[in-house]
């Protein structure tokens, strides 16, 4: 996953110009093995900016970025903040970044810009399921998310059964022998 952070803005404790030459800004937060790191903690997760590391594009633009492997069965919710000179001094504690994890590949969060915490809605976390026929195939898909899968019901009232190498994914080929049935989203 890649993190942005837009710094052109941000303060430093002491309320100083952050200073692309002599300050450095790193990435904390609750999908971090072992959770929040305080103080030094932070090293591993440095965002850059110079045009090549971590999924940055444009080098010296005052948007940071830094690229991390979130674990598998880390929760979809992510709490984050940024920390500039390893010091977690974007916001009080308690008050982070919100995002929902909503792809399993990798794929680019949008630019925060520091000390404005953006909380994404949880109204979206799940997504919707979408139909498309094409030459008498049907495809559902919808938002992969961890632990999201399909279930199929032979009827509307009836019971519900996983479909199997759903979780996780973001579409479906129902096959033209495939029984009528109804389709759902859950997670867990």
């Amino acid at each position: 996953m890649i993190f942005q952070v837009d710094v052109r803005e941000a303060r430093t404790t002491i309320g100083a110009s952050f200073d692309p030459q002599n300050d450095t800004i790193a990435l904390n937060g609750s999908f971090r093995p072992g959770g929040w790191q305080p103080g030094g903690g932070l090293a591993d997760t440095q965002a850059l900016d110079d045009g090549t590391t971590g999924g940055d594009t444009n080098a010296n633009d005052g948007i940071y970025t830094v690229q991390l492997v979130v674990p598998q069965g880390t929760p979809p919710r992510i709490e984050y903040k940024y920390g500039i000179n390893v010091v977690n001094s974007e916001a009080a504690q308690g008050v982070n970044h919100v995002q929902y994890i909503r792809h399993t590949e990798s794929y680019v969060l949008p630019v925060d810009v520091f000390g404005n915490m953006s909380q994404e809605s949880a109204t979206l976390e799940i997504g919707s399921l979408v139909i498309n026929r094409t030459a008498g195939n049907v495809t559902l898909t919808w938002e992969g998310l961890p632990g999201v899968h399909l279930q199929k019901l032979e009827t509307i009232t009836g019971s519900a059964t996983d479909v199997t190498g759903t979780e996780g994914q973001n579409s479906y080929e129902i096959l033209p022998n495939d029984a009528a049935g109804f389709y759902r989203l859950v997670r867990p």
